[in-house]
């Protein structure tokens, strides 16, 4: 059934494929694809087999189908982290391709804004208003974008490429749509939450468990009081490991919290620049009109609008990098 899904999934792609693709059908489609994520299942399958055959054995101690269940649980928990691993990866060279994309379209206004400073100095220099040291300065500027706007294309080549290979598409035609939403913020006390699902925090609370039942089994009158006390002792050191446990990663996770908001309040100034950005803009437009400014004063407001958009884009897909970090800190791994 689930090559059934991933055969269809990637059928709808190519079907629209003109269209841009989103990151939710690019996650789709790199999870289905992933190596870790692919193993992780076979994985977690096996675990469930191994569950089911312990629990039908009428033999099987009760310390052992707890060490099964723990298995499962395991196998269940590096499934979620390969897919966290899969969608960083994949969100990150999404991201990374979008930025290409800015980068590639402010080298090209650059370029073309450098165009139109060697054309005019050239015309000054023809009517003896500019020196030969001016052209070249300009001559010099213009090969100079043009060089940045190859480093761009062969920058966004790479990054569309390493995209394309995680999806399993074709890289001709490959297109990606923006992210214009801003992704949620959660609160913190739903991440403290979270915690149980930290692989060191589960590993620990498995061993309070098991260490629980190894003493049930020889707290009893036919056991040696040194076997009892030393089962005692291993519950209370496993105890005392799961307290510092969390106390460390609440503030682990407190720290990246931390971090996302100041990823917020960088994308809230970016968005304040790129609005007044567009502020100036209107009012260059009105100017160069009226005949006021040059063409290539004119430009220049328009590539300093790009930038401004790039940076507010930039500031967005870098909040979202932060929640992906806080969400694999609170995993902690396999």
């Amino acid at each position: 059934m689930r090559l059934i899904f991933t055969l269809a999934t990637l059928f709808m792609v190519m079907l629209a494929y003109a269209a841009p693709i989103s990151l939710d059908t690019a996650l789709a489609l790199a999870g289905e694809l992933d190596a870790g994520v692919i193993s992780a299942r076979a994985d977690l399958a096996a675990a469930e087999r191994d569950l089911a055959r312990t629990r039908a054995d009428p033999l099987a101690l009760r310390l052992t189908i707890a060490q099964a269940e723990h298995a499962l649980e395991n196998a269940q928990a590096a499934l979620e982290s390969a897919l966290s691993n899969s969608r960083a990866a994949l969100t990150n060279a999404y991201l990374a391709a979008l930025e290409a994309d800015q980068t590639l379209a402010i080298a090209g206004q650059a370029a073309a804004i450098a165009a139109i400073a060697l054309e005019a100095t050239e015309i000054r220099f023809n009517a003896g208003a500019a020196t030969q040291l001016d052209l070249e300065r300009a001559r010099n500027d213009f090969g100079a974008a043009q060089r940045d706007a190859e480093d761009a294309r062969q920058t966004r080549e790479l990054a569309y490429s390493e995209l394309a290979s995680l999806v399993g598409l074709p890289l001709e035609g490959l297109t990606l749509e923006p992210i214009t939403v801003a992704p949620a913020m959660p609160e913190l006390d739903s991440l403290l939450a979270r915690l149980a699902e930290n692989r060191q925090w589960r590993l620990t609370r498995q061993a309070v468990e098991l260490a629980e039942l190894r003493l049930a089994a020889v707290d009893n009158a036919f056991s040696a009081r040194a076997e009892v006390e030393a089962a005692r002792d291993t519950l209370a050191g496993n105890q005392v490991r799961l307290r510092e446990t969390r106390r460390s990663l609440e503030l682990t996770t407190r720290q990246s919290y931390n971090a996302v908001l100041a990823a917020q309040s960088r994308l809230m100034s970016a968005a304040a620049s790129a609005a007044t950005a567009h502020d100036t803009l209107s009012a260059q437009t009105l100017r160069y009109e009226a005949g006021s400014i040059s063409r290539l004063e004119f430009e220049r407001a328009r590539l300093d609008v790009t930038r401004a958009e790039a940076q507010y884009q930039t500031a967005r897909h870098a909040l979202l990098r932060a929640l992906l970090q806080l969400t694999r800190a609170i995993l902690g791994g396999p």
